[in-house]
């Protein structure tokens, strides 16, 4: 009721229980940061990152496409997230704006 935003810093193996806040509160506006730390040296098929598009279903689950030095191996411009990041936008969609995030149910 509030239009509390959680921003959640998480590992992809937590996306189970990132399922489980936004199915609990409908109404929160849950955000992944960081692309959910995937790694990069992961396939994408790979269940961590199916974990991570799987929270895509969730229409109140958003995910920023940030922090990438923080995960790259590879360094600047981070070629190796690209594939994560085309997924990412692919599942999640990229017609976000900040203000949309919030009334997104």
């Amino acid at each position: 009721d509030l239009g509390t935003v959680v921003c959640l810093q998480m590992r992809p193996e937590a996306a189970c229980a990132a399922v489980r806040l936004a199915e609990a509160w409908p109404l929160l506006t849950v955000v992944i940061d960081h692309l959910g730390a995937v790694d990069p040296r992961r396939s994408i098929g790979a269940a961590p990152g199916e974990a991570i598009l799987g929270l895509a279903r969730r229409q109140n689950v958003w995910i920023k496409c940030s922090g990438l030095f923080h995960t790259s191996r590879a360094g600047f411009p981070y070629r190796d997230m690209q594939p994560w990041v085309r997924d990412v936008v692919a599942a999640f969609g990229a017609g976000f704006t900040w203000g949309a995030a919030l009334y997104r149910w």
